[in-house]
């Protein structure tokens, strides 16, 4: 029992010390334009995954979201200030979202393997270390859930529907007036 503890203590040690000598060297990998990073990616999603289904938990879905105004406030949204990054369908990679890293999901991918809470948490609190920003910070929960009611319908959308509902919803209320109280600026 000595032994293990003994090679235990020395183990943990030496992985300290050689943590500490990347950090401290200036050698970690911190561009987003170098190789790939498995350890680091594996680290960083694992850790995310595991802190978004905690975190989520704790959310309630509210009883009406599946209303018209809802889904055309989530897509003015989205259009304005998520589909730089998060590629509607039809639409090509942007300057911005070539450069990021972990790449963002496309619209489409977004729900597919997220619960209604946990898009909630990630709008509302956004990730550290992805680009992904708070927007809980300037929007209220209403206007979070209108967005999670379109990233909901979005994953089975091809390009003719996204612009059809994009194209609806901005004639439904003019672009200068979303009825955010706020613009989207960001």
């Amino acid at each position: 029992m000595k032994s293990f503890l003994l090679g235990f203590i020395t183990a943990f040690v030496l992985i300290v010390a050689v943590a500490a000598a990347i950090i401290y060297s200036g050698n970690a990998p911190l561009s987003a334009a170098s190789a790939e990073t498995p350890f680091l990616d594996w680290l960083f999603h694992t850790s995310y995954e595991k802190a978004l289904e905690r975190h989520a938990q704790a959310i309630q879905v509210p009883g009406q979201m599946d209303t018209q105004p809802q889904l055309f406030d989530g897509a003015r949204s989205f259009a304005d200030m998520c589909s730089g990054c998060h590629i509607p369908p039809g639409a090509g990679e942007t300057p911005f979202s070539q450069g990021l890293k972990p790449a963002p999901p496309k619209l489409v991918d977004i729900m597919r393997e997220r619960t209604p809470e946990e898009a909630f948490w990630v709008l509302d609190n956004g990730i550290h270390f992805t680009g992904m920003p708070a927007i809980g910070e300037t929007h209220d929960d209403q206007q979070l859930w209108a967005m999670v009611e379109f990233l909901d319908r979005a994953k089975t959308m091809n390009a003719e529907d996204y612009q059809r509902i994009v194209e609806m919803a901005r004639a439904a209320q003019p672009e200068s007036d979303h009825g955010h109280g706020h613009d989207h600026a960001h």
